[in-house]
């Protein structure tokens, strides 16, 4: 009876832990969002700059470095797809406007050159537009000092707080990240095999059938199936015999690559079951909105932490 009581009080005592810690998040996410986002930046950033300061490089150089190469890197990525996407559009531009009639297409100038001549719309939008730009430098500052000082910080944290619930918190994001940079990883690779894959196919399209591949990926359970295994029925239906055996074949190896690499680069120790980060990503994105797919994750594995630590007491 004692056991069961015990057991009981362990739990009201994890859930009442796991509601002030999504009130705080709430909170921050309101009030002090620009640093939340700076935290995550610099916990991502950690790994890659820890490697370049492997190779006797200045800590300070090897920030610089490494924030560098990624701001080139992401503006690299954004020129690339957005040249890519005003191509895609151009193309069905032609298509539609060939099957138009003038009268429609007229009609779709005029209300252009209407919204090209509201100036103050422009002008809302051209505030809004620096705003963000605003936001956006802010945080990469801040994740900037965050990483110049991230061993003094880490530091500072070992030694000041024993408290085993920030202690479970702070490991939590910790793990959080790491899972994060392995996942990236993992999606990144199916995204090129699987562009590869419909290449080899003869898939039209198939740079940018491959990419919204890639973003299902992201998804647990369901994934890149949501579009390979109708598709691929259909293609069967259609007497298309090839390609739909191709498609269940190009999934089939996609699987048994990313189970071999998640197997090796997470380890059991992380798994968590996909139903559970489902389920995890559908109640944090109700509760966070857009942050949820970051902070739904993140109270699974921070509820796993403060089970662990009930444990070790019991």
């Amino acid at each position: 009876m004692i056991y069961m009581n015990f057991n009981i009080k362990a739990l009201l005592k994890i859930i009442m832990v796991d509601i002030l810690v999504i009130i705080i998040l709430k909170l921050c996410l309101v009030f002090l969002w620009p640093f939340l986002a700076a935290i995550l930046i610099a916990l991502l950033m950690e790994s890659f700059i820890k490697k370049i300061v492997r190779l006797k490089i200045n800590r300070n150089i090897a920030v610089s470095l490494s924030y560098i190469f990624i701001f080139v890197f992401i503006a690299f990525l954004t020129y690339v797809f957005l040249k890519y996407i005003i191509n895609e559009v151009n193309k069905i531009y032609l298509i539609v406007s060939s099957k138009i009639y003038n009268e429609q297409i007229n009609y779709l100038i005029e209300k252009i050159s209407t919204l090209r001549n509201n100036e103050f719309n422009f002008l809302d939008k051209t505030v809004g537009t620096i705003n963000e730009l605003l936001k956006i430098f802010i945080v990469f500052i801040i994740s900037v000092i965050l990483s110049l000082d991230f061993n003094k910080i880490s530091e500072y944290i070992i030694l000041n707080i024993d408290n085993k619930y920030i202690t479970a918190f702070i490991n939590s994001f910790i793990k959080l990240t790491s899972i994060a940079i392995i996942e990236l990883k993992l999606v990144l690779i199916s995204t090129l095999l699987t562009i590869v894959g419909f290449f080899v196919l003869g898939i039209e399209n198939a740079l940018t059938i491959g990419v919204i591949c890639g973003i299902l990926d992201l998804l647990p359970v369901l994934g890149p199936a949501l579009i390979i295994v109708p598709w691929s029925v259909l293609a069967f239906i259609d007497k298309k015999y090839f390609l739909s055996i191709g498609l269940i074949s190009l999934y089939a190896l996609l699987q048994i690559i990313r189970e071999i690499l998640q197997v090796k680069m997470v380890g059991s120790s992380l798994k968590i079951h996909p139903v559970i980060s489902l389920f995890a990503l559908y109640v944090g994105v109700i509760i966070f909105k857009l942050w949820g797919v970051i902070f739904g994750p993140f109270m699974i594995i921070f509820t796993k932490e403060l089970i662990d630590i009930e444990r070790r007491i019991l």
